[in-house]
């Protein structure tokens, strides 16, 4: 899926599609509902929803007694108006949550500060290419390197991997797919024999 889910507009600015993936929020710290009409704080939907339809007329002196009504409410399952109206409480706070999460990072993103790595530190990869003495693989046998060390710079970001034998070397972002691969089948499968060097 391309381009983003959270948006920073008003409802009435919203498409039906952007709606969906931001009527629940995070605002001063708590989970909010909003659509079209309506933008009020879950637990004082909730509280609506317990008198309107479950037909609940309680007084919560504080949170925790609205939680712990809600953690009553979830026990009684979605076969009741009660544990419905609860486990969609649950739902309105995590949906939020979320939005808030997945807003963080597509911000990150929009704003060149997010990258997503193709391997990390520790990581198994696979190569054809020899260094210092050993020879081109043997039929398909590629070496094992293990990640070492990963560098952002730009079009220069480099893996650090160390060999078997314990030789480092360094690889470019670029050469994944070429010289090094993420899987041994990549590995396996990959022909060109210009990397080979040292071959006795």
């Amino acid at each position: 899926m391309e381009g983003r889910l959270t948006v920073n507009k008003e409802p009435y600015d919203m498409s039906m599609f952007e709606l969906s993936h931001n009527s629940c929020y995070v605002k001063e710290g708590r989970a909010r509902y909003r659509d079209y009409e309506t933008d009020i704080d879950a637990r004082e939907l909730t509280k609506l929803l317990l008198k309107e339809v479950a037909e609940e007329n309680n007084q919560f002196n504080s949170e925790d007694e609205f939680n712990e009504k809600m953690l009553d409410c979830l026990t009684y399952g979605i076969n009741t108006k009660e544990g419905l109206i609860a486990t969609f409480y649950r739902n309105l706070w995590a949906m939020a949550e979320l939005r808030e999460k997945l807003k963080m990072y597509e911000d990150l993103e929009e704003q060149g500060k997010l990258i997503k790595l193709p391997c990390t530190i520790g990581d198994i990869l696979y190569t054809n290419f020899a260094v210092q003495g050993w020879y081109f693989r043997e039929k398909n046998k590629p070496y094992e390197i293990k990640v070492a060390c990963i560098g952002i710079n730009g079009v220069n970001s480099f893996i650090n991997v160390a060999y078997e034998n314990g030789n480092l070397w360094q690889f470019k972002f670029s050469d994944i797919g070429k010289r090094i691969f993420l899987t041994r089948k990549e590995a396996e499968k990959y022909k060109d024999k210009k990397w080979l060097f040292n071959k006795k």
